[in-house]
């Protein structure tokens, strides 16, 4: 298989969480478009290629994944957190 080359391969070396997720999302993306351009998997090393390129895009996403729960927890981090509200007794 040649090596693709990705307009948005590098989401690593992005600063900040979401414009690693942003990145992220569209080299998937990219990915996807490349996996749909192959026509058929009868021929043997089309085949092998849409298998690796499948299981690539597969190991996207679980990085997706951690990132959006990254970012999750750091905007639940950033809210205050709602304790509770007792009565008060005049």
């Amino acid at each position: 298989m040649a090596v693709p080359v990705w307009e948005h391969g590098g989401w690593r070396r992005e600063e900040g969480l979401d414009a690693q997720r942003l990145e992220l999302q569209l080299h998937i993306e990219e990915v996807e478009q490349r996996l749909a351009g192959f026509k058929s998997q009868a021929a043997g090393e089309q085949s092998a290629d849409r298998y690796v390129l499948s299981e690539y895009r597969r190991d996207l996403e679980v990085h997706l994944a951690k990132l959006m729960d990254a970012l999750n927890a750091t905007v639940r981090s950033a809210s205050p957190q709602f304790v509770g509200m007792v009565p008060r007794r005049d």
